[in-house]
This record gives C-alpha cells, sequence and structure tokens, in this order.
C-alpha cells in the first residue's frame, strides 16, 4: 500500500521482461507501458475479467525505444 502522502519506493527483480531484444522485450514495435492500479491484484483465474488487475488506475507510464 502507499503511503497517505502519496509517495512510496518499489523495489522489484524480476525474469518475466527483458531490455535485450526477444520474446521478453519490452522494446517492441508498438513499445509497452506499466499501470499501478490502486487496490491488490485478485489474479482472476477466470482470465481477464474487469475489475481483476486492482481497481483503477493510480499511475502509468508508456516505454517506447530510442
Amino acid at each position: 500500500m502507499i503511503k497517505e502522502s502519496g509517495i512510496d519506493i518499489l523495489q522489484t527483480t524480476t525474469t518475466r521482461v527483458t531490455l535485450s531484444k526477444g520474446l521478453l522485450s519490452i522494446f517492441d514495435k508498438n513499445g509497452s507501458s506499466f499501470i499501478i492500479h490502486t487496490n491488490e491484484d485478485s489474479y482472476c483465474s477466470e482470465g481477464v475479467v474487469k475489475g481483476c488487475a486492482g481497481g483503477s488506475r493510480g499511475a502509468c507510464s508508456m516505454i517506447y525505444p530510442l
């Protein structure tokens, strides 16, 4: 949960994406993005269902290769 001030720090490591070329690269033809939802992700087993991602979007950003 983000502090009441609205400022927090997240540090994480993953093997699910890469900056290198390939299937898991975030630098694909149409760019990539990340979204921070306002609620905890519920990981719905039914697949993509409205509301399962964790509520409304609190912040987001697009990533494009230079």
